[in-house]
């Protein structure tokens, strides 16, 4: 796997997990605000539309979770938390590149407003930022459980009585 030393060329590891879960946390944030505002018109139209809208809040809110745990994480070396989120940026490039998928294989520009090569363009950029991500994270977590003592179990023979 390819890991990094630095952040961005000039900064620590620790600090570029602080920038990631931050900038994916203000990303959340705004998600909340965008859903909030359309979901009243989805409530108020069908009950499909307010399930949808309920479980896109739900992954909303797990997803800022996720990012608060990180920032606790790299803060606290806990390399769970940073383990946990870094398998959320994988599903998320997974996600990109499905979504990315579909729009070379079925947008076409008369169905779709925005023309397609601004939708791919736009995709390949956030695809490449969450493999950057990734990328970060993982350097993170493997130099944090380098610093980490080894664990040594001692095996005692069990007796069993017979």
């Amino acid at each position: 796997m390819i890991n990094v030393q630095k952040f961005l060329i000039c900064m620590s590891l620790e600090l570029g997990g602080q920038i990631i879960g931050w900038i994916h946390l203000l990303n959340i944030l705004f998600w909340l605000i965008y859903f909030s505002y359309i979901g009243f018109y989805l409530i108020t139209h069908t009950l499909a539309l307010a399930m949808i809208y309920a479980i896109l809040l739900l992954v909303v809110i797990f997803y800022m979770k996720l990012c608060v745990d990180l920032i606790i994480g790299v803060k606290k070396h806990d390399i769970n938390r940073i383990a946990c989120f870094r398998k959320t940026v994988m599903l998320t490039g997974v996600m990109l590149l499905l979504s990315l998928s579909w729009i070379i294989l079925t947008v076409r520009k008369e169905a779709f407003p925005v023309p397609k090569i601004s939708l791919i363009i736009s995709n390949v950029i956030a695809l490449l930022i969450e493999i950057y991500c990734y990328i970060v994270l993982d350097s993170l977590h493997q130099k944090i459980q380098d610093m980490l003592p080894p664990v040594t179990f001692i095996c005692t023979p069990s007796t069993t009585s017979e």
